[in-house]
């Protein structure tokens, strides 16, 4: 398959005003890649078996109609170079959208990728899911390859970046999405500080709460908003001050990544 210089990023999420992740820090980040006639897309992702990845499922969807073919996409792991930089690649044998999954609303925005092969344990570790109650002003990270900037022509950053984060479940979280009910349901809510956000690109990307010196996966990167967005056709913008970002609670799936998985 070809990998092209630049990727078009998925219109959801960026790292924004973060800085760079060791690989020791998210080693079961992965880099995904899709491709339709030469048209590129790029979300991340985190491994949680040897050969599952974990990810948005907005991000297995070609803008948003219909489902990638396994054909059509690409794994990078083991690694905290994009795809373009590293040549630990996986074939895809299945593509799973949750099937409850709201193109609308991002409702159940989680799926899984199931790998042609395994991910030696040499080269990636599998995420431990965060599997307690999240609380609000909990430190959490996250991480993806997402675009750095709000720049128009940003592409999609070469190493995997990370951002600290801050859990909450202020009426800000309610308001700029009415369909969030609470950080114990299948949604996690953050609000924007001192610009620091996820953006495009980061779609799917890990969640993860340090646990015992290990960044245990809570969530993954789903949506974000802004205030005004609303009322405007335009992509909200990144790390907008009063925005707020919303995040897929794993653990809140684990019967049906169970049941898929088997």
């Amino acid at each position: 398959m070809f990998i092209p210089n630049n990727f078009t990023l998925s219109a959801n999420a960026r790292i924004i005003n973060g800085s760079p992740a060791a690989l020791q820090e998210f080693p079961y980040a992965v880099f995904i890649y899709s491709e339709v006639s030469r048209s590129a897309e790029v979300c991340t992702g985190s491994l949680i078996a040897d050969n599952v990845v974990v990810t948005a499922a907005h991000c297995l969807l070609y803008n948003l109609s219909y489902t990638f073919s396994p054909s059509q996409m690409l794994v990078s792991a083991g690694s905290v170079s994009n795809i373009r930089n590293n040549y630990d690649r996986y074939k895809v044998s299945k593509v799973i959208p949750h099937p409850q999954f709201s193109k609308a609303s991002l409702r159940n925005d989680i799926g899984l990728i199931i790998l042609s092969s395994p991910v030696p344990s040499s080269k990636a570790t599998p995420a431990t899911i965060y599997n307690e109650s999240v609380k609000d002003n909990m430190n959490v990270i996250a991480a993806g390859w997402g675009v750095t900037s709000n720049d128009e022509d940003a592409t999609s950053a070469s190493v995997l970046n990370k951002v600290p984060l801050v859990t909450s479940s202020s009426a800000t979280c309610k308001t700029l999405n009415p369909f969030w009910s609470s950080n114990s349901g299948s949604s996690i809510c953050t609000l924007n500080v001192s610009g620091q956000d996820t953006c495009y690109g980061d779609s799917g990307g890990p969640l993860a709460y340090p646990v015992n010196g290990a960044n245990y996966l809570v969530g993954l990167t789903s949506l974000g908003n802004a205030p005004g967005s609303e009322n405007s056709d335009d992509p909200p913008i990144c790390g907008a001050e009063g925005g707020a970002g919303y995040y897929t609670r794993v653990a809140y799936y684990l019967d049906w990544i169970v049941q898929v998985t088997g």
